[in-house]
């Protein structure tokens, strides 16, 4: 079974998409002392990442907004997948080249299945 499977039975196909799971990381420059920040995948131990998560991913309407005075494009995004410990809002969801900020993370009944989260992308870089 993979690290992904589970005991639970689950519709055929539901999770025919890929997404990244991504972490905010910050690294110090040794020379000048500058902190800068990366997206890097989630560990969940030594040998398993977030880096390609098995997901149903439907997309919503889509809005405009005005940004210094020219329109943007943005995107709403809701992402089901498998449940394991440690997800947060303040990571980023990236499907299909695309980074989404987590917007709302909601489980099912048991609160140990699945993930239901709520995405928004296409005003910034998926990274508040």
């Amino acid at each position: 079974m993979s690290v992904w499977g589970s005991d639970v039975a689950v519709e055929p196909g539901k999770y025919r998409h890929r997404v990244a799971i991504e972490r905010k990381v910050e690294a110090q420059d040794a020379t000048t002392g500058e902190v800068s920040h990366t997206w890097a995948p989630l560990s969940l131990s030594s040998d398993v990442t977030t880096a390609a998560v098995p997901a149903q991913c439907l997309t919503g309407p889509g809005r405009e907004a005005k940004l210094a005075g020219a329109p943007q494009a943005a995107a709403t995004l809701r992402v089901a997948f498998r449940w394991f410990p440690g997800l947060r809002a303040t990571d980023r969801i990236v499907w299909q080249s695309v980074a989404y900020d987590i917007a709302g993370i909601e489980t099912d009944a048991t609160g140990r299945r699945e993930y239901r989260v709520t995405c928004t992308g296409g005003l910034n870089d998926g990274g508040r």
